[in-house]
């Protein structure tokens, strides 16, 4: 009975010390894969993106394969910043913790990258109605419920409003008509962060259904890569 209770002791002992990472590894691989999209839904082929590592002299990049694949061999261990870049998408940035773990790889999630948007908004109008205002857009090419184009407000109280110069924006809407109406309630604008008296700036773009949206901690803001930049001057209104 002792040698049985030692033998399973010393079975669990081996069995935890395979649960922990290699204390003498330093380097080990980076791999994951892509799902392509248009600007809508429909898969498109995932070889040819270019995946590479910001940063590194010579740089150091791969092509993702048939299936969507890519591998980067033996990195040590670290914090890279992997760009990926294919022809008609808004380029991405994925940030990986590349960390010495039991599996001894670092396998990134499956990301899902659409190509930049062909819709553009050549008309806004911001309508205030009493306390609440009604946001108009109009797209070009016009969605419908079958077809949806998509695209994004954007919100701040200085006139230089953008994409990149915001204090709030909408997330991606759904437009299945040629005019989209946004209703904001005085609540929601309040919400947003904005104050009774503010002269708020509002601006429009077409976005794709996978926006290829990701933070940039250097600049400190959420960039999107698929916007079409074809868009109406800003309009505004004031908070009540």
């Amino acid at each position: 009975l002792s040698l049985i209770l030692f033998s399973g002791f010393t079975a669990g002992l081996i069995s935890c010390n395979d649960n922990k990472p290699d204390p003498n590894r330093t380097e080990a691989d980076i791999f994951g894969s892509v799902a392509l999209f248009n600007e809508f839904t429909d898969p498109l082929p995932d070889s040819g993106m270019t995946v590479s590592i910001l940063g590194s002299i010579p740089l150091n990049s791969t092509k993702t394969d048939i299936d969507g694949k890519y591998v980067f061999e033996n990195l040590p261990f670290g914090t890279y910043n992997l760009l990926f870049q294919k022809e008609g998408y808004g380029d991405f940035i994925k940030v990986v913790d590349h960390l010495n773990n039991t599996d001894g790889v670092t396998g990134v999630e499956l990301l899902l990258l659409g190509q930049k948007s062909n819709t553009k908004v050549p008309i806004l109008q911001v309508i205030p109605v009493t306390i609440n205002v009604t946001i108009k857009v109009t797209v070009d090419s016009i969605g419908t419920p079958e077809r949806p184009r998509y695209y994004r407000i954007f919100y701040s109280t200085e006139n230089d409003v953008s994409n990149i110069a915001f204090q709030f924006q909408s997330g991606r809407l759904t437009a299945t008509s040629a005019v989209n109406e946004t209703f904001l309630s005085v609540g929601d604008i309040h919400a947003m962060g904005f104050l009774p008296g503010d002269i708020v700036f509002v601006k429009a773009y077409g976005e794709s259904f996978y926006p290829n949206d990701y933070f940039d901690p250097l600049l400190g803001r959420v960039v999107f890569p698929n916007e079409n930049l074809i868009s109406a001057n800003d309009k505004s209104f004031e908070v009540q």
